[in-house]
């Protein structure tokens, strides 16, 4: 064997070494496909066409922002979101809509559904795998109400009590995402503490250990060559675990319907 290699360094592990640079070329190559279809999806979400070309500015995962307040976040996302003034909304309108029964004589009454439609808007179904996401309520009111004056205004009050449990389920699916976008937040910061501080303790032990194998304190090359893939999966989690709090900021805003970018959240 070469002069000064480790005793252990042989044909079989040359080739074992090989299979290892295999399947990390493999994963380049993975990173690279997905780098494809995410710009394709990112043309068909702007509205382009498959010839248009285009390049994504390069740069850094977001800093850590620490300091986020989860009722902050919550109580931004109920006072925000379209979805629980639209509910309000329909508060509002039903609650009219017994004053107008009440107000008609005819036994035949248009309601203020037949003026648009309320349920334009397809109600969120619900997810109970993995992913849990309970299903919205949707708002029953018809377009006209029959019969006497007390049964038409019966009716009215029955369609009020559903938009008022409807606008209370809003409120609730709102404040639950925006609790778990913070959870995942959260989970995130968590991460990338860990990952961090152990990152440095493998790069430091990598170093320990490759100046040990050159002056001859160790004999195995394999000490050395797990160290140096334990260190590579560390930061592979860290990049991870980066790449999730970057996504948590982003869905921080859309769950707050744009008010999350307001907070000055430890801003120099």
């Amino acid at each position: 064997g070469q002069e000064g290699a480790p005793t252990d360094l042989n044909t079989l592990s040359i080739e074992r070494a090989k299979l290892f640079a295999s399947l990390a070329e493999s994963r380049v190559d993975e990173a690279r496909r997905g780098l494809s279809r995410a710009g394709a999806a990112l043309r068909e979400a702007m509205g382009l066409c498959p010839e248009f070309e285009f390049v994504v500015a390069e740069d850094k995962l977001p800093e850590p922002l620490p300091g986020v307040d989860k009722s902050h976040i919550v109580q931004l996302a109920v006072s925000l979101r379209g979805e629980v003034g639209m509910a309000n909304a329909g508060v509002c309108i039903t609650r009219l809509e017994i004053q107008a029964q009440a107000a008609a004589r005819r036994t035949k009454r248009p309601t203020a559904a037949s003026a648009g439609d309320v349920h334009a808007r397809p109600i969120p179904t619900g997810s109970f795998g993995d992913d849990y996401k309970p299903g919205a309520i949707g708002l029953d009111f018809p377009s006209l109400f029959v019969g006497p004056k007390e049964i038409r205004v019966q009716r009215a009050t029955d369609v009020s009590s559903r938009a008022d449990a409807a606008a209370d389920k809003a409120r609730n699916l709102v404040a639950l995402e925006a609790e778990d976008t913070f959870f995942r937040w959260e989970e995130a910061m968590a991460k990338i503490a860990k990952f961090t501080k152990a990152g440095k303790d493998a790069e430091a032990l990598s170093q320990r250990a490759i100046s040990a194998l050159d002056s001859g304190v160790i004999q195995s090359y394999r000490d050395v060559l797990e160290i140096l893939v334990l260190g590579a999966q560390i930061q592979a989690n860290l990049n991870e675990a980066m790449y999730s709090h970057a996504v948590a900021l982003t869905e921080f805003e859309r769950v707050t319907a744009g008010g999350f970018p307001t907070l000055t959240v430890n801003v120099p």
